[in-house]
C-alpha cells in the first residue's frame, strides 16, 4: 500500500484488506490508486470464487469479533462478583 501498487501486484490482498478496513474505517472505504479501480472490477470478475472465500473469510473474522467482545464484557453478576468479592 505505501507504494501505491498494491492493487496492481496484490489484487487478492488488496480485496481482502479492503474488506478489513471497511469494518474497521467504513462500509464504502476502498483503497484508492492509479489504476485500482479498473484493477477491482477485473479481479472481482475474473476471480469470483476467490472474492466469494475472501468475504466468507471475513464474515467469519467479524463475527469472531463481536463474539470476543461479547466475552470481554462482564455481565452483571459477574461484575458484582469481581467488585464485591461477597
Amino acid at each position: 500500500m505505501a507504494h501505491d501498487c498494491f492493487w496492481a501486484y496484490h489484487p487478492a490482498k488488496a480485496y481482502a484488506r479492503e474488506l478489513y478496513l471497511q469494518d474497521e474505517i467504513g462500509a464504502d472505504f476502498t483503497i484508492d490508486e492509479a489504476g485500482s479501480n479498473d484493477a477491482r472490477a477485473r479481479y472481482l470478475t475474473e476471480h469470483a470464487a476467490d472474492t466469494e472465500a475472501a468475504r466468507e473469510r471475513e464474515r467469519a473474522r467479524r463475527e469472531r469479533k463481536v463474539a470476543k467482545q461479547a466475552d470481554d464484557k462482564p455481565s452483571g453478576e459477574q461484575h458484582q462478583r469481581r467488585g464485591g468479592g461477597r
